[in-house]
């Protein structure tokens, strides 16, 4: 396992060298306008500055506050009424034909009407995530209820459960894979939402790409994009140790039948 490990490291690192590598030759031959791409040293020497300037760590706190209030809003609603449809077969018929309709429509499409609302940045920028991460969340939950085994109720019913029991203890613990998948989805969705939503506000990182770009200063706005992979990158890697660590109980058992 650790053999693994160390050449999932060293292929990451190798990965990273040759893009840069292409980076950088593309830059010095001017493959693209030389407005559209700086050179990996340029961002670099933007990047050091803007980390060191302070600037960063606000924006990114701004950032994954709006990302906190829309997210924990989209997984509440979404949770909910997944669960609600999932167990439920008349209220599926009813909510899911309005889901069906809304499901495809962008969250960038929702953007006019958040910047027409007398919001803040604050409420906008947590309304256009909630809508990015709450379809990942509602779909993935109704399909875990809907697909509890039917026997693991019958069995839990013979042994005398109640209803309570049945959603405690059977429903939620089958359907909790579908759930934090859902989740994890959201998660990342949610955060692409979180730079498109602050590009019409005046706080977050991209407030500060969109300004970058007024100022022409390709190497910021790479600098920022880089900034934008990283944090998103480790919260998803954050997700996987906490999914790992509840679904814990479920590996376990996997083995156990296996053995």
């Amino acid at each position: 396992m650790e053999r693994k490990n160390i050449w999932d490291t060293l292929c990451a690192i190798v990965s990273i060298i040759i893009v840069t590598a292409l980076w950088e030759i593309a830059s010095i031959k001017k493959l693209f306008m030389i407005l559209a791409l700086a050179s990996p040293i340029d961002v670099a020497i933007s990047l050091v500055f803007h980390l060191t300037s302070g600037y960063v760590l606000k924006d990114v706190f701004n950032s994954l506050l709006h990302l906190a209030c829309g997210f924990a809003m989209a997984s509440i609603l979404g949770i909910g009424i997944g669960a609600f449809t999932g167990m439920y077969e008349n209220a599926r018929r009813l909510i899911n034909p309005i889901m069906e309709v809304l499901r495809p429509i962008p969250p960038i499409a929702w953007i006019p009407i958040a910047i027409l609302m007398p919001w803040g940045d604050l409420e906008a920028s947590a309304f256009i995530i909630f809508i990015g991460a709450f379809f990942p969340i509602v779909t993935n939950t109704y399909f875990g209820f809907r697909e509890v085994e039917k026997k693991y109720e019958e069995v839990a019913l013979s042994l005398g459960a109640s209803k309570k029991d049945l959603i405690l203890k059977v429903r939620i613990p089958s359907a909790s894979p579908a759930i934090l998948t859902g989740l994890k989805i959201g998660l990342g969705v949610g955060w692409m939402c979180v730079i498109a939503a602050e590009m019409f506000g005046r706080i977050g990182l991209g407030y500060r790409i969109i300004m970058f770009g007024y100022l022409y200063d390709v190497p910021s706005i790479i600098a920022y994009m880089l900034i934008i992979g990283v944090v998103g990158y480790s919260m998803q890697g954050v997700f996987s140790i906490l999914e790992r660590k509840i679904l814990k109980w479920r590996i376990g058992l996997v083995v156990g039948v296996k053995s």
